[in-house]
């Protein structure tokens, strides 16, 4: 299978994004990174401001919070990732 990278880079100084998706998707929400975020298995990053993030990926938040919501992953015993929320190197 072959899949695309993307790259997303940003003026403001934060870290570069890498995308995964399959050759040929358009459609940033069956990509790799929203697959992750929907089964619990990544968390988004909190401390990048939403004026800096592409509007595709605001959208992500809502898969984190129906893996949440289901206790899949990482939330399965509740907020696992809570004390992340309150460290800075988030």
């Amino acid at each position: 299978m072959v899949h695309d990278a993307i790259v997303v880079s940003s003026e403001s100084g934060y870290p570069l994004s890498l995308i995964l998706m399959e050759e040929g998707e358009e459609d940033w929400s069956n990509c790799l990174n929203a697959f992750m975020l929907a089964e619990g298995l990544a968390v988004m990053d909190k401390s990048i401001p939403e004026t800096d993030v592409p509007e595709s990926v605001i959208v992500w938040s809502e898969f984190e919070d129906e893996a949440r919501q289901r206790s899949k992953g990482l939330w399965v015993h509740g907020n696992a990732a809570g004390a992340l929320d309150d460290e800075e190197d988030y």
